[in-house]
């Protein structure tokens, strides 16, 4: 699902939708999800970073200057902690961020393009955030 909202592409279902598991009805009707989906921006992700550790990392240019990052995992052995920051990510617009987990619902306040962030991310498995800025330079905020 993560990989399909952030390349902007069509959703087909091939199953049954009166046995689907009560998990994969939330993913399916996550509205964050279906929002990135959605952007009136209708810029297509493109993976930007693909890493020897078999990490991935997909980015989704989205409205009001917000992105969708994807980290997505090859591995199959265990767990992953990649290490980064929006800067390496191209992300370099100054300011500040907020990253919600669009699964969890968690949020990641106080990040900067140049902020060192970790995610664990499960074997073939995803993190994805909406990130999205709440400070702008020379803006205040009231």
């Amino acid at each position: 699902m993560a990989l399909w909202t952030v390349l902007a592409a069509p959703l087909f279902m091939s199953t049954d939708l009166r046995t689907i598991s009560a998990q994969n009805v939330d993913i399916l009707q996550n509205p964050l999800m279906i929002k990135i989906n959605q952007d009136p921006l209708g810029i297509q992700g493109r993976r930007i970073l693909k890493e020897k550790s078999l990490i991935e990392v997909f980015l989704r240019p989205l409205i009001n200057d917000a992105f969708a990052l994807v980290f997505f995992s090859r591995r199959t052995d265990m767990p992953y902690r990649f290490h980064s920051s929006l800067a390496r990510l191209n992300i370099t617009c100054s300011g500040l961020y907020e990253a919600q987990d669009v699964y969890t619902g968690a949020v990641i306040s106080g990040l900067q393009p140049e902020t060192i962030f970790t995610v664990i991310v499960n074997p073939s498995g995803v993190v994805m955030w909406y990130l999205y800025p709440i400070k702008k330079p020379g803006i205040s905020q009231q």
